[in-house]
């Protein structure tokens, strides 16, 4: 009987390399689905040789999804093999479905194949594979930023009384600039979006929730109370004008892009963006339909410097470092009422609080056509795919050079660049904090630690924080992930594989006001690989 069944198993391999050499000969020939026709006919001939229905494992999915009953067929002690035929064939599918430009679907047999089998697997498995995870992270990514780009972006505007939002706010309801934003503005017994704006819409009365449309396209409401409620007044609003624009011009209306250019939310001189910003991912019926695209700070160059200064209570924060702290772009206002010095004073300023945002200096009194509203209001600082764009794009932009050292067990490199800051001559405990860990990946768990107690206890105090960071997983295997985070609200997802050939590093930004750095940097260093493991 040992005889006879050796005697099968040698037939099945030979018959198999057969069908194999068809299958490729086809995919050569650019006829992969004849290729997959050859795999179906053996997949039956398999079942009915292996009788894999009687098998003590789910077969409902044999067909389905191939791989996971290979896995299962090899866990319940399936011959050799038999094993190994079906590690080929889920490979020759996975070649295929790249063929077919379905990377899903080929990660999911390849990685099965390889995993099966006793062998190493070949190298024409092993570049499918690789090939296939690459197209499947691109499919991803263009499949989030479709799905990003039907949701309408949010703009939080903030900055200290008198900076300027408001001029910039009636300048965006007055231009004809072709663009349709909607602004809520926040008010709070304070003078407000110019009067004669809305002088002809019947607003001398004004709700708690009114909107209105103004003559170049854009939306005006004022809220005292119901920001979600207003928010949705908005979008319905415009929902209904689409149905209608859409029902006169069939065809016309594109899904693909969001209702509006944007929704601009003016926040309260006095107020904190924070919790604004986590409004939107709170709420299911906003982050459905809406996605925080940044926060813009209008800081005033003629006042910030004494603002700085100004004296608080005891554990008082002070209000204009901690909007600067928020910022994802800074418009520097009134640049034309002070002098070179005062205005390089001024940013360094900015710079020893925010070492990210990028600042836009403007006059938007005199000049406020100069601005330009694109830049402005399309940062996209919340989408975690651009906080892998632009921390990789210059990774050590503001770390200090290190020379090469060997990296013995339990060493960790870690840098910070908050020695490298500018100077400053206001004390607001309001600064970036910014690391670099290299040498070692990151142990996924140990991270996830670290990130839930730093931001449990500084709940309050950590204003916005953003990195890449290299994991090492469970497997063994090296992957990318992207984190982005405001208060205690915090998006953490993969980014595919780490790039091959590049040495593990993690890059994490923090900016908040009474930071512990050190502390915080020693939790770090704790979650890498090799500190706690010898």
């Amino acid at each position: 009987l040992r005889g006879a069944s050796a005697m099968a198993a040698t037939v099945e391999l030979a018959d198999w390399a057969a069908r194999r050499a068809e299958v490729r000969d086809c995919v050569e020939r650019g006829e992969p689905i004849e290729g997959m026709k050859i795999l179906m006919r053996e997949m039956r001939d398999f079942a009915e040789r292996h009788n894999v229905h009687a098998l003590p494992i789910d077969t409902s999915s044999f067909y389905k999804n191939p791989a996971e009953f290979g896995s299962a067929f090899k866990a319940v002690g399936g011959a050799s093999e038999a094993v190994e035929v079906f590690s080929g064939i889920l490979a020759e599918r996975g070649i295929i479905f790249l063929a077919l430009s379905q990377p899903a679907r080929a990660v999911q047999d390849l990685q099965a194949a390889v995993e099966m089998t006793s062998q190493k697997p070949d190298d024409r498995t092993k570049t499918a594979l690789v090939k296939a995870r690459l197209e499947l992270g691109e499919a991803l990514v263009k499949d989030r930023q479709a799905e990003e780009a039907r949701k309408v972006p949010v703009i939080v505007l903030t900055g200290f009384l008198g900076a300027g939002k408001t001029t910039l706010l009636n300048y965006i309801l007055k231009a004809q600039h072709g663009k349709k934003y909607a602004v809520i503005e926040n008010e709070v017994g304070q003078i407000g979006i110019d009067n004669q704006l809305l002088a002809d819409t019947d607003m001398s009365a004004r709700t708690e929730e009114a909107v209105v449309l103004l003559d170049n396209g854009c939306l005006c409401c004022t809220v005292r109370s119901d920001l979600i409620g207003a928010i949705k007044k908005i979008i319905e609003k415009v929902d209904l004008a689409n149905v209608n624009a859409r029902a006169a011009e069939p065809g016309e209306q594109s899904q693909e892009k969001p209702l509006l250019d944007g929704i601009i939310i003016e926040t309260t001189g006095l107020a904190d963006p924070g919790p604004v910003c986590k409004t939107f991912f709170a709420e299911d019926a906003l982050r459905d339909r809406a996605r925080v695209d940044g926060v813009l700070t209008v800081v005033d160059a003629k006042h910030f410097l004494s603002q700085l200064q100004r004296k608080r209570s005891d554990g008082a924060v002070n209000e204009s470092a901690q909007q600067v702290g928020f910022a994802d772009r800074i418009l520097l206002n009134k640049v034309d009422t002070v002098d070179k010095e005062t205005l390089e004073c001024v940013e360094t300023e900015i710079r020893s609080i925010n070492e990210l945002a990028p600042i836009v200096r403007c006059s938007l009194a005199s000049k406020p056509d100069t601005v330009s509203l694109d830049e402005l209001l399309g940062c996209g600082s919340f989408c975690l795919d651009r906080v892998l764009q632009d921390l990789q794009a210059e990774p050590e932009a503001s770390m200090p050079p290190v020379a090469k050292k060997p990296r013995t067990a339990g060493e960790s490199i870690i840098q910070m660049s908050s020695a490298f800051r500018p100077p400053s001559r206001h004390d607001t405990k309001v600064k970036t904090c910014s690391f670099m860990l290299s040498g070692a990946p990151i142990i996924l768990e140990r991270f996830k630690q670290v990130m839930t107690t730093i931001r449990v206890e500084n709940a309050v105090n950590l204003y916005r924080y953003k990195g890449v960071v290299c994991i090492r997983e469970p497997s063994g295997i090296l992957k990318r992930a992207v984190m982005q985070g405001i208060h205690d609200i915090c998006m953490f997802e993969p980014r595919g594989l780490w790039p091959s050939g590049k040495d593990p590093t993690s890059q994490l930004v923090f900016i908040g006001h009474d930071l512990n750095e050190d502390l915080w940097r020693r939790l770090l260093e704790k979650a890498q690989e090799g500190v706690l493991d010898h």
